[in-house]
């Protein structure tokens, strides 16, 4: 399970503006309400449990809090709120892939015309490769066959070297940080 954005984005000026109809008691209700759907994804439609989650008296108008929310199947939920929450996964989405690539979303160059390839990060694998201590052979990025000689003379399992290439062909991870040819 991928962890919870810990926080939302509080644009205080329409918070303002789309409270003023709300007395102070409504919008302190209001906003612990919003941080109690952000955390468990909706607010339960009992009014009892509206009351005792915003500290509430039991004789507490909720038709001003609940006006903004819209109840359905048992549980209310802020649209701006899902909204907000909508945008910051896709932004944490966008992050994701682009750390993926090394941290930046385009891949290298290798133009033979170009006196230098375009530099870009490499991203560390979460697994060890089977292949080390390699010297930097050609400094070409090597066929699979290069790469399949090798790991026979490093007596590394065929299987092991083709996830080798296809990791580092599929994902654009031959050149390093500083625009040179890994070792392999």
């Amino acid at each position: 399970m991928k962890p919870k954005p810990p926080a939302f984005q509080f644009y205080a000026d329409d918070f303002l503006a789309g409270t003023l109809d709300l007395s102070t008691e409504e919008r302190g209700a209001y906003i612990v309400l919003l941080c109690y759907q952000w955390n468990r994804g909706f607010v339960p439609d009992d009014d009892d449990l509206i009351r005792r989650i915003a500290r509430l008296t039991q004789a507490f108008p909720l038709a001003g809090i609940k006006a903004k929310f819209k109840s359905k199947n048992g549980k209310l939920r802020n649209a701006r709120m899902e909204a907000e929450r909508a945008k910051q996964t896709e932004f944490r989405a966008k992050q994701s892939r682009n750390g993926a690539k090394g941290g930046r979303p385009a891949k290298p160059s290798l133009n033979p015309d170009e006196t230098q390839p375009e530099t870009r990060l490499s991203s560390p694998s979460p697994s060890p490769s089977p292949i080390k201590d390699i010297h930097t052979h050609t400094g070409e990025i090597p066929t699979f066959d290069e790469v399949k000689a090798e790991a026979v003379m490093r007596v590394v399992p065929e299987a092991s070297a083709k996830a080798f290439f296809d990791h580092h062909e599929g994902n654009q991870l031959w050149i390093n940080q500083y625009g040179r040819l890994i070792n392999w």
